[in-house]
Parts: C-alpha cells; sequence; structure tokens
C-alpha cells in the first residue's frame, strides 16, 4: 500500500508542475503581446506597413543615401525636380574663359582644358575633389565594368562615360544630360559635347567646350574660345546640378 500511496504523491506533484508551467508560458505569451501592441500604439511614426516603408524611405535625402543612387531608368528625370546649379554654372562659365585668356592658343587639348575649369569650380564651391583629377578614375554606375571606359582620354571616350554612367556624373561631377529635356535654354556654365566625327569635329576624339556667354552671342570655350549661331543638333548638353536625387 505503501508503494501506491507513493506513486500517487509522485503523480500528483507531476500533474501540479505540468500545470504551473503552462500558466507561466501563458502569461509570457499575453505580456509579450501587450508590449508589442502597446510600443506600436506609443510610437505613431513607427512604420507598419511596406508601402508605409517605401513612402518613407523616398523621403530621404541625398546625403543619407546610399554609395551609388538608384537610378529608376525613367526619361523624364525620375520622379524628383532636376534643379540647376547656378552658382556652380557661374563658375564653369567665367573659369573656361579666364583659362583660355591665361593659356595660349592650342588645339587637341579641349579636354584637359574643360577638366581643368571642372576642378577649380568644384573646388571653390567646397565640393569633395581628389587632388590629383584623374579622370580615368572615375567610378561606374552600379553593373557596369570599370575597365571599359577610360574617361580621362579623349572627349569621345568622356562622351561614352557621361551616357553610360550618369549617375556617378551626377555624384562626382554634378553634371546632368539634358539634351532630351527642352524645358532648359542653353545658359553659360553649360557643357557641350560632341560624339567623334559630328559637328565636323575630330572623327575619332570628337571635341569638348564649356558655354562662356550666351548673350549678345554665344561662345563657347575649351582650348581655344569660339562664336557659334546656335548648338548643333547631335550635341550633348550637361548642366551642373545641386542635387542628384532626380534620378
Amino acid at each position: 500500500m505503501s508503494y501506491l500511496k507513493d506513486f500517487f504523491i509522485y503523480f500528483y506533484f507531476f500533474l501540479l508542475i505540468c500545470s504551473i508551467e503552462r500558466i507561466l508560458l501563458e502569461n509570457h505569451s499575453t505580456t509579450a503581446a501587450f508590449r508589442r501592441i502597446s510600443s506600436e500604439e506609443s510610437l505613431p511614426h513607427k512604420l507598419k506597413t511596406e508601402e508605409e516603408k517605401d513612402n518613407h524611405s523616398s523621403d530621404l535625402c541625398f546625403d543619407n543615401a546610399s554609395p551609388f543612387l538608384k537610378n529608376t531608368g525613367k526619361d523624364d528625370f525620375g520622379i524628383y525636380p532636376l534643379s540647376i546649379d547656378t552658382n556652380l554654372a557661374e563658375k564653369f562659365s567665367v573659369l573656361s574663359l579666364k583659362n583660355k585668356r591665361k593659356s595660349p592658343p592650342q588645339n587637341g587639348y579641349c579636354l584637359r582644358s574643360v577638366k581643368y575649369t571642372l576642378y577649380q569650380a568644384l573646388k571653390k564651391s567646397n565640393f569633395p575633389v581628389p587632388k590629383i583629377f584623374d579622370l580615368n578614375k572615375l567610378p561606374v554606375d552600379p553593373g557596369r565594368s570599370p575597365h571599359k571606359y577610360t574617361p580621362g582620354l579623349s572627349a569621345e571616350k568622356f562622351r561614352k562615360w557621361i551616357s553610360e554612367n550618369p549617375i556617378s556624373a551626377c555624384k562626382n561631377l554634378r553634371l546632368a544630360d539634358i539634351t532630351k529635356n527642352e524645358s532648359f535654354e542653353l545658359k553659360p556654365g553649360y557643357i557641350l559635347l560632341y560624339g567623334k566625327g559630328s559637328c565636323g569635329f575630330h572623327k575619332h576624339h570628337g571635341h569638348i567646350e564649356v558655354v562662356s556667354s550666351v548673350s549678345p552671342e554665344i561662345i563657347v570655350c575649351s582650348d581655344h574660345c569660339r562664336k557659334i549661331d546656335k548648338v548643333c543638333q547631335s550635341a550633348t548638353i550637361l548642366a551642373p546640378v545641386k542635387h542628384c536625387s532626380f534620378m
């Protein structure tokens, strides 16, 4: 009889322990759920849906973005308005004419002259530029091979890099291609790029120049200055921009 009595006592304690564990687990789950609900109610700014997360992420400013901005692939310059940097454009135009006057007449060094103008203008605008301003070391957009480009060799090579790497061009040089945007008029400080053999320029190297003045006549400068009546239709037009969030 004593063995049977001990068995019932142990069995009773076993059931009691199981009941206590079940009660503790239920209380823990209830407390956790209550804390989660309370947290959500006390933080009204917390993002609760994927749609809200997407909407919030679009409000991020350029300075907090990832190393490479997302390219929307749209022809209308993305979902943000393109904003011309008039101060940087003015520096481009003034320095292009100033540098030309300092140097003797020459041909064949158009990209070198424009590169020097870019470097000076960006530096005067407190934009971070390397001490050795080597165009061949410019980065490329995601998915592009850096070995494919040598933008520092000629105007044509630079045009190819600009056209295929718009994000990097904007982030590193603050330049955007506005050729197809009819809402913008030609302004001092814009850059004109001509592909190889286009508009009567070199059949291999093309040409690049900065618009120094548009009134009373259009004057463009690089390694030399010249007057033009109008911009050649096949030219690529680049403009300095304030930010790259339109990409």
